[in-house]
């Protein structure tokens, strides 16, 4: 059962933890589209404020084009172009971007274009000049036109001229500096309100580095900005579509993380602890349960031995003198038939106080007891037991005291309040040893009274000073057993002085002795 018991918690601990597993790639993934979508939302906010201002030179449906040319710009003689192309190089498809720069003389319609093959506006090279690129444009004209090399190298110059042009257009980006370029609080807002989106409702702290891994400091005042963070757990580009500028990337940490992810994973956890606990109950139940039954079939075995050894006694005196009687020897002495016809009814009042007291506690179990109450001088019950009681203390060379006896008149039930005195008093000569010395006193009080009793007997461990109360539970004396008893002598005070409205509480110490103490207070 403890195996299983390991095995279980194991498993729900394996569990628990595939379950954090899984939330937290949840939450990476979450983050992840949220923010990515934040910066594709800052791109487009852009974009709209660029094409804004271009809508107004009519340019608009020509830039969100596949080519972009400057034509219009630069005048009709002089043009730059941007279009799309795929070389093929050892069977792999490449992109690139081809710019042209193209001038057009007016009087020949010669056009000299220079064009640039390039994957990254920031670096290109030259393509190769063939004759096509020097083309005449048809005339109506009837005298011929002879061009030199001169002049070509002319238009050519000019046609690189407008294609360098063209190039520091692109690759000079007024939005260099990202303190310009970019509101933080755009961003912080953007990122906060896509995190909802994705129901994640926590605190984060982001930053802005350079590709040069320095961090942009904003010299803002922004509550989630921060300039240090250790260890940041999200890293995002900003601005990807960007060829141009400097790459920056904004990076994101979560300190609140562990606390968020409890929360979510707060149901799963109660369940878990539950089930587990649930489990260790019923493990502790059985066990219990186990250890219980054991305990009283111990006590069990004891009381019957007890009872048996208890019952023989009086029945193997009665036997005894019962053989006696019928000697015929033994008739004709009146005196001596007399004597054993005395000890039987001894014996026989011995064995029917067994009987009582087992019935009693039988009784007393099934609530069937009532008490005869009446209003009783408790110091004159006190006095008539310590008188029927003395001859034994006296028997064994010791003594029963009557220390102190203040009058107190209380409603008690005189058959088992006496009973009860007689039993602590009976405990106290049984649990002595040599000369035992037995103190009573009754002490009146402000709503009540006590009574104590107190020995100078072998004393009670502390263990054992609430388990004294049980029934049929005796002292373990090892295997002697030189004292008598059944076990049901101190459960049977405790219920008839309850049953009377009062509480029983013991002192004792080892080889010290013991002190029974009754309380009755008026409620």
């Amino acid at each position: 059962m403890s195996v299983a018991l390991v095995g279980l918690v194991l498993l729900q601990s394996y569990w628990i933890r595939n379950v954090h597993e899984l939330h937290n790639e949840q939450f990476k993934k979450e983050v992840n589209t949220a923010v990515e979508t934040a910066i594709l939302d800052v791109e487009n906010f852009e974009r709209n404020i660029i094409f804004s201002h271009v809508d107004r030179l009519g340019l608009a449906n020509k830039i969100s084009k596949n080519q972009f040319s400057l034509g219009n710009i630069l005048g009709s003689n002089q043009s730059i172009s941007i279009k799309d192309t795929t070389i093929k190089s050892n069977d792999i498809k490449l992109d690139y971007l081809v710019l042209s720069g193209i001038t057009t003389d007016s009087i020949t319609g010669t056009t000299a274009e220079h064009r640039v093959v390039t994957q990254n506006l920031n670096q290109f090279s030259d393509l190769e000049i063939e004759s096509s690129s020097f083309l005449s444009k048809d005339s109506c004209s009837a005298f011929p036109v002879k061009i030199g090399n001169a002049f070509e190298k002319k238009l050519m110059v000019k046609s690189k001229y407008l294609n360098e042009l063209m190039l520091k257009i692109f690759t000079t980006n007024i939005f260099d500096d990202i303190t310009m370029r970019l509101n933080p609080l755009i961003l912080d807002t953007l990122i906060r309100n896509r995190l909802k989106q994705h129901k994640i409702d926590t605190l984060f702290h982001f930053r802005i580095k350079n590709s040069k891994n320095k961090v942009i400091d904003f010299r803002a005042n922004l509550p989630n900005y921060r300039v240090h963070i250790d260890e940041p757990e999200f890293s995002f580009k900003l601005f990807p579509s960007d060829l141009v500028s400097d790459a920056f990337y904004v990076e994101l940490d979560f300190p609140n993380k562990k606390s968020y992810m409890f929360k979510q994973m707060v149901s799963t956890l109660l369940a878990a602890l539950f089930l587990v606990l649930m489990v260790m109950f019923a493990f502790y139940f059985a066990v219990s349960t186990i250890f219980k039954q054991k305990k009283v079939s111990e006590i069990k075995n004891d009381f019957i031995s007890n009872m048996t050894h208890e019952l023989k006694t009086p029945i193997s005196t009665i036997s005894l003198a019962c053989e006696a009687i019928e000697d015929p020897d033994l008739r004709g002495n009146a005196e001596t038939l007399s004597s054993f016809v005395g000890m039987i009814a001894s014996e026989n009042k011995r064995l029917g106080n067994l009987v009582e007291k087992v019935l009693q506690t039988s009784l007393l179990e099934k609530g069937k007891l009532s008490l005869q109450k009446a209003n009783y001088p408790i110091q004159d019950l006190i006095t008539d037991a310590v008188n029927s009681f003395k001859i034994q203390f006296q028997q064994k060379g010791g003594e029963l005291q009557l220390n102190r006896l203040d009058h107190v008149n209380w409603d008690v039930d005189k058959i088992h309040f006496t009973n009860v005195l007689i039993n602590l008093m009976d405990n106290a000569l049984k649990y002595s040893t040599d000369n035992p010395i037995t103190k009573v006193e009754l002490v009146k009080t402000v709503r009540g009274f006590t009574i104590s009793i107190t020995d100078n007997g072998i004393g009670i461990t502390k263990d054992n000073h609430k388990r004294i109360f049980d029934k049929l539970f005796r002292v373990s004396t090892g295997d002697v057993h030189d004292v008598k008893g059944f076990g049901l002598g101190l459960d049977y005070v405790n219920k008839i002085v309850v049953m009377h409205g009062g509480k029983v509480q013991v002192k004792s110490e080892i080889n010290k002795g013991s002190t029974f103490i009754i309380i009755f207070k008026d409620e």
